[in-house]
This record gives structure tokens, sequence and C-alpha cells, in this order.
């Protein structure tokens, strides 16, 4: 006998809306978005957000917090 197992794809989400930075001082910014909401193709909805940042002379990003 033998079974059969639906796969569904995995989809990413669509990014933030309303991105806004707003300089703080020369060495902090405040940044601010609107959440996605709902799913796409039955995914699961967004629960967070992850921020990374870097130095335009550096290819290397560095989680902001």
């Amino acid at each position: 006998m033998s079974t059969s197992t639906r796969i569904v794809a995995a989809v990413a989400p669509t990014a933030p809306l309303g991105i806004q930075s707003v300089a703080l001082s020369s060495s902090s910014i405040s940044i601010s978005w609107f959440q996605v909401t709902g799913t796409l193709n039955g995914g699961s909805p967004v629960t967070g957000y992850s921020v990374y940042w870097k130095n335009q002379n550096n290819s290397t990003y560095t989680l902001a917090g």
C-alpha cells in the first residue's frame, strides 16, 4: 500500500511597506515601517523582523540591536 503526501513550497513574505529613517545623531538613526499582514499561499504570518547594517566601506553586515 502506498501513501501520498502534499508538499507546499515556502514563499518569502513581501518586504515591509513605508520604510522611513530619520538621523538622530551622527551615529544613530530611527527606522520605522508598516508590518506586512496576512499570509501568502497558505504560509505563516510574519512574526518579527531583523535589521542589519554595514559600513559603506565594508562588505560584512551586522545585526542591529
